[in-house]
């Protein structure tokens, strides 16, 4: 399966998105700098350069990711502090291998077929050294309630997706900004779970399939917090808002797992 970051252009697309395949399309974004997204980690499992996809650091030993893209049985190679994807001799980065049996927790509650609770925790056996390139992003402190929803607040998605019209990967880490969709407003229209956030795509930039896994972070100045993970889309079109998982719905679970 493949995730990406898509802009207003595929509306006119058909996306597939099920649990088989994924057919990418991209957004234009902007050039991250060096060090602009420490926490952003790449993924891909050996010898399949299809199965790209992105997670956050959050402690020296611990990746949030979806759990649409884990394979069981297999190595799966991971990217921390990369800016050009496989350019892996690049300053700052590091490059590690886990095993998905072992190295991998899901949240036991994973709905394959909703795309329900797609959370997943990978596990580095050896914790990495923090440095410019590789910093963790911030956890919510409180779960999800009305007085911290981040309703109408600006928030940063970065990723590798393909770049169109011919869908070619992105070499270089690319972001983009949307403005989380009030959660009430939402629900009337779409209905969502608590655990999913909403992401408002008036302007045009919107989550689609491809970048799976894609930090969603909010800059408060002072701290990054991770306020949600790219989910896998339905549909990719720009009238109707994005739905994201919601990371501040799953800290019982992500806290008891990082101890």
């Amino acid at each position: 399966m493949r995730f990406l970051l898509c802009f207003v252009f595929a509306r006119a697309l058909y996306v597939a998105c099920d649990k088989v395949q994924i057919i990418s399309y991209s957004i234009p974004g902007e050039i991250a700098k060096a060090e602009q997204f420490p926490y952003q980690v790449g993924f891909e499992y050996p010898g399949n350069n299809e199965t790209r996809f992105s997670g956050a650091l959050v402690s020296p030993s611990h990746i949030l990711t979806v759990a649409d893209h884990i394979v069981r049985n297999k190595t799966l190679n991971v990217y921390l502090g990369a800016h050009r994807f496989h350019n892996f001799s690049e300053t700052g980065r590091v490059n590690r291998v886990v095993d998905t049996d072992k190295d991998v927790v899901i949240f036991p509650e994973y709905d394959a077929e909703r795309a329900l609770d797609n959370l997943a925790i990978v596990i580095l056996q050896e914790a990495v050294k923090f440095s410019p390139t590789i910093q963790p992003v911030s956890l919510p402190m409180v779960r999800f309630n009305s007085e911290e929803s981040y309703d109408n607040e600006v928030v940063w998605v970065s990723g590798w997706g393909e770049k169109p019209p011919l869908n070619k990967k992105r070499k270089t880490l690319h972001y983009l900004n949307v403005t989380v969709h009030p959660y009430q407003d939402c629900h009337v229209n779409n209905p969502i779970e608590s655990v999913q956030l909403c992401l408002d795509t008036s302007s045009g930039r919107f989550i689609c399939s491809g970048d799976a896994g894609a930090p969603i972070v909010l800059d408060r100045g002072d701290s990054r917090i991770l306020v949600g993970l790219a989910n896998r889309p339905q549909r990719c079109i720009s009238e109707e808002p994005q739905i994201a998982l919601r990371i501040s719905s799953y800290l019982d679970w992500i806290t008891d797992n990082l101890l």
